[in-house]
């Protein structure tokens, strides 16, 4: 395997990873069907794909790194950096939680035997709306992000790109090295304890997940820095290590050493088994769309899980006898509302976000440059 340094239009923070945005897509759906599969009737499928949720950390800190990684170098204040990676994640995130949030208040309005109290509903939208868990079990099904349960992996997200900025980017390799490994040697003993890397969407456990994050994340930034600006001359397409890894995040039952295997050895292949030129029409349109609707499909599969499961519930309909087709049907409304939500809410509103800050900073930039004539 040999390494060829890419076109200069790689180094730009515009370009984009097209080989990542359809694992992306692949791993939201992988990570849907884990929580769908008592409704497919495949239970001993998809054991392994929370794994993709450290697939979302590791690419994290290599598509931050390009993005912003030059530029906070250069132009960028921290304030237009946080503010930035706010308008990208937080729009889909607050559709998500008021949409599950719906659910719950639907409860209260048909007055079922499990409803929460509304002022119960306020109190964790007053955390999940800030990205803090809620600690109380008072919403059934209970969660720290009971509105939208995978949300848990987003609030470390938001952690993870502030330490970015104030600490991983202008770390050296080494100490990027040096944080991988310490964070993951403490993310193992966790795992050993609870038996599993899938643990942070309790309350026990979302601390401990920092651990597995920041060894991700920092791995990725690393794999962007030492590998980002080439590209792999190899036998070995990268159609085939996304198989590979869509088959072990489907068929493997996950021990913590198998987990460990795919996270270390399996997801960084992804990152150096790029092509030499980025896939180009009709196959590069169906990876953009991967791409778009992995971030609304990972964050809306459950508050759609939850709709779903308690319309049938209200109706008396037994939704086992209806296996597969009814996680089948989940899962084709998923990832349409989800393509909804990126074309019609998500991207205007971040466009409209976008024009109003670049609005701001002209006019910030006028007034100090008539302060300053004014001074002289």
């Amino acid at each position: 395997m040999a390494f060829a340094r890419a076109s200069d239009g790689i180094s730009s923070a515009s370009h984009r990873y097209l080989w990542l945005d359809f694992a992306r897509g692949i791993a939201a759906i992988a990570v849907m069907f884990y929580h769908y599969h008592e409704f497919t009737g495949y239970s001993h499928l998809f054991k392994a794909a929370y794994l993709a949720v450290d697939l979302f950390f590791m690419m994290s800190g290599f598509v931050i790194a390009h993005a912003y990684g030059g530029k906070l170098f250069q132009s960028m204040s921290t304030y237009e950096y946080v503010l930035a990676r706010m308008i990208r994640l937080y729009p889909v995130y607050l559709f998500a939680t008021l949409f599950g949030a719906g659910y719950y208040l639907a409860k209260v309005i048909l007055a079922t035997n499990d409803a929460p109290a509304v002022v119960d509903i306020l109190a964790i939208l007053g955390h999940n709306l800030v990205f803090l868990p809620f600690s109380e079990p008072i919403a059934d099904p209970a969660g720290i992000f009971p509105f939208t349960p995978a949300a848990w992996s987003l609030s470390v997200e938001v952690v993870l790109s502030i330490f970015f900025v104030i600490m991983l980017w202008y770390f050296r390799n080494r100490n990027l090295l040096i944080t991988f490994f310490g964070s993951g040697l403490i993310s193992l003993m966790f795992a050993d304890r609870f038996g599993t890397l899938d643990f942070g969407f309790s309350l026990e456990g979302f601390s401990p997940a920092m651990f597995r994050a920041v060894a991700e994340f920092s791995l990725g930034i690393w794999l962007y820095r030492r590998f980002g600006g080439f590209r792999v001359k190899s036998n070995i397409p990268p159609s085939i290590v996304l198989v590979g890894i869509t088959l072990a995040l489907v068929l493997l039952k996950p021990s913590v050493p198998v987990s460990v295997s795919i996270v270390v050895c399996a997801f960084p292949l992804l990152f150096l088994v790029q092509p030499i030129t980025e896939p180009s029409g009709m196959t590069a349109r169906m990876f953009s769309e991967f791409g778009r609707i992995s971030y609304p499909v990972y964050l809306l599969h459950t508050p759609v899980l939850l709709w779903g499961a308690g319309m049938m519930k209200f109706l008396n309909i037994d939704l086992l006898a209806y296996t597969p087709w009814i996680g089948i049907a989940m899962a084709v409304c998923t990832i349409a509302m989800s393509w909804l939500v990126a074309v019609l809410f998500d991207e205007p509103v971040r466009r409209w976000l976008n024009k109003q800050t670049k609005k701001a900073k002209a006019l910030s930039a006028q007034a100090s440059a008539e302060r300053y004539l004014s001074s002289r």
